[in-house]
């Protein structure tokens, strides 16, 4: 038999390499679902995003497809998670970012507006710090067993679970302001025509999209009390989830926003909405798309036949109007005459 230290050790090693090819299977499934994502949105990608302020999808997509490569390489060290830790930054503020906005045009509260641009501009701020603080002193290494080639990270500050804490926060913060936009409205529909179609778009529109925010809720409260219980070696396969619904939220808001945009709703609840509730967020529409002339993406306007002018018609509608004009002014100007030579 094997003396008990040797025995021990033989376990810690074949439990570390365990959590390696956990950590292993995990990036490669949220790498599959990030591309599936990508694959199956590609056609909006290709038909919308026409414009610069339409091209944030794809720099966010390609952006973290790009950060997503350093898991590939096993000596990528601290660059690669600093990379990866950018990637997930610029994700979660740009779906937190989008969701505000969906907030602040639901109320139409400047003093709402102003208090969510505050909590947000210190979240960022709180975010920048702990995490530009928290990546300059973790520690990685691509060999944490003999022989076996891995980058993952070896040692985290103990106050890098307040990272996942703000974004929690924020997040709470955004999806009881969408419940509340649900319950104001259900309230003011209740005695107007089209409620069930009001109703269904407004449950569609902002909470259908914090449903989904929960999930990514769901996967951040995961992240940060792993952070806290867990052991080291475990940290990074709850962030890589956490990353990868940061990636699909942002990509499908930016998308679903473009769609709103170029594609307006031609429903009569959305018609019925649209001249009853000119606050509404999806009310994006130009001035030539209210009037009835069609401009959208890649649907081609009907040439209208112009008509053709008769100018020998033209010319004698005008003459008999000249005609009348001056014999009204000549009978006033001989009564006005007669009247003064009496």
């Amino acid at each position: 038999m094997l003396p008990s230290s040797i025995k021990d050790e033989t376990d810690l090693v074949s439990t570390a390499v365990r959590v390696l090819y956990l950590q292993h299977y995990c990036q490669l499934v949220t790498v599959v679902i990030t591309l599936y994502d990508h694959f199956i949105t590609f056609h909006q990608e290709s038909t919308q995003c026409r414009y610069a302020g339409d091209c944030t999808v794809l720099v966010e997509t390609y952006g973290s497809e790009l950060n997503w490569s350093y898991l590939a390489i096993p000596a990528s060290g601290v660059w690669g998670h600093r990379a990866i830790a950018l990637g997930a930054f610029t994700c979660t503020l740009t779906t937190q970012l989008i969701l505000q906005f969906r907030i602040q045009a639901l109320y139409g509260s400047r003093t709402l507006s102003r208090c969510l641009t505050v909590v947000y501009a210190s979240g960022v701020i709180g975010l920048l710090t702990i995490g530009g603080v928290s990546v300059g002193q973790m520690r990685v290494t691509s060999e944490p067993v003999p022989g076996v080639y891995q980058c993952t990270c070896v040692k985290f500050p103990p106050y890098s679970p307040a990272y996942w804490c703000i974004i929690l926060f924020f997040d709470t913060l955004l999806f009881s302001l969408a419940i509340g936009v649900v319950g104001i409205t259900w309230c003011r529909l209740s005695s107007e025509p089209a409620v069930s179609s009001l109703v269904a778009i407004v449950l569609r529109d902002n909470f259908g999209y914090y449903f989904v925010g929960s999930r990514a809720f769901a996967t951040y409260l995961t992240t940060a009390i792993v952070w806290i219980v867990a052991e080291t070696r475990y940290v990074s396969i709850p962030a890589l989830f956490s990353y990868a619904v940061s990636t699909i939220m942002s990509s499908r808001l930016i998308l679903n926003l473009c769609d709103a945009y170029h594609n307006p709703p031609d429903d009569a609840s959305y018609s019925y909405y649209f001249t009853t509730r000119g606050t509404s967020e999806w009310d994006t529409r130009r001035p030539w798309e209210t009037s009835g002339t069609s401009r959208r993406v890649g649907a081609a306007t009907p040439p209208q036949a112009q008509p053709t002018p008769d100018v020998g018609l033209t010319s004698s509608v005008d003459d008999m109007e000249l005609s009348t004009v001056s014999e009204h002014w000549r009978a006033r100007r001989a009564t006005n005459v007669n009247g003064g030579e009496r």
